[in-house]
């Protein structure tokens, strides 16, 4: 029944399969002559020249924007501090960095009744009930989709929560879905919060940098998507938890219910294929 992944960041309330009622086919927000509909990575020059690590290598080119390692073990263009599958078959579809303000501004929108994150050329600023909805496609088409956002906390053992809307529709409502992580200034965890319910893994200390990436893997199956969540920082692994998002899904987003945190950058990775979740 499901044939595609597409995650919608606009009116179309949909992650499966792509609606385009409503769907101005000519828009083209980053003026790269692809239409936002079709464009699997809607972003600016800002972002593309962008070398976020200092490795020489602009955003467009670097798979891993946030890493200079260079192992890559399953030879896929990917190195291993970013590749989402050990197997081959990934692929690096989208860096997006925050560079322009105005396009910020296009395409992200809080929620009704929810505070906004502050703009900023190069990052966004969530503090206790922000919430941004994007408004445009931000992934292609694909069997499975992997999200990575890169984002923090401006002072290290500050109690915080941040995260990304996986089904966010325009109002708050209990079908909403989140992949977050949740520190109380000592440990941190990554959880799943949804209509079931909330799934969190084991707490972990936290990073004295106060830097962490938050990962999400998404699945079609027959009555929706099937999630995987992850979060770490630069030097530690993963720890990950299931969940699952019923259909009708709605946007994609951003979610801060605690402290004062920031968000660097979202990198999309996807593949042509369905192999197991984390």
């Amino acid at each position: 029944m499901w044939r595609s992944l597409v995650l919608l960041a606009c009116g179309c309330n949909q992650v499966l399969g792509l609606d385009q009622t409503g769907v101005d086919m000519r828009t083209d927000l980053d003026g790269d002559g692809i239409a936002d509909i079709e464009d699997p990575c809607i972003v600016t020059d800002a972002d593309l020249i962008r070398d976020s690590e200092g490795d020489g290598v602009a955003n467009a080119d670097d798979p891993c924007p946030f890493s200079r390692g260079t192992a890559d073990g399953d030879r896929d263009g990917i190195t291993d501090d970013c590749d989402p599958f050990a197997t081959a078959g990934d692929r690096h579809v989208c860096s997006m960095v925050f560079g322009s303000r105005a396009l910020n501004a296009t395409l992200w929108s809080p929620r009704a009744g929810e505070q906004e994150f502050a703009i900023a050329t190069g990052y966004l600023i969530g503090f206790e009930g922000s919430s941004f909805v994007a408004n445009q496609p931000i992934v292609p088409k694909s069997p499975t989709v992997v999200l990575d956002l890169a984002a923090g906390t401006f002072g290290p053992y500050d109690p915080f929560s941040v995260g990304m809307w996986l089904s966010a529709f325009p109002t708050h409502e209990p079908r909403d879905v989140a992949c977050r992580v949740v520190s109380d200034g000592t440990l941190f965890h990554v959880e799943i919060v949804g209509p079931t319910g909330m799934v969190s893994s084991p707490l972990v200390n936290v990073s004295d940098t106060g830097y962490y990436y938050l990962r999400a893997y998404l699945q079609p199956s027959l009555d929706g998507v099937n999630v995987a969540c992850g979060v770490g920082y630069p030097g530690d692994g993963l720890a990950y938890v299931r969940g699952h998002i019923d259909a009708p899904l709605a946007n994609f987003g951003f979610v801060a219910d605690a402290g004062a945190t920031y968000v660097e950058g979202l990198f999309v990775y996807d593949r042509a294929d369905l192999p197991s979740l984390p």
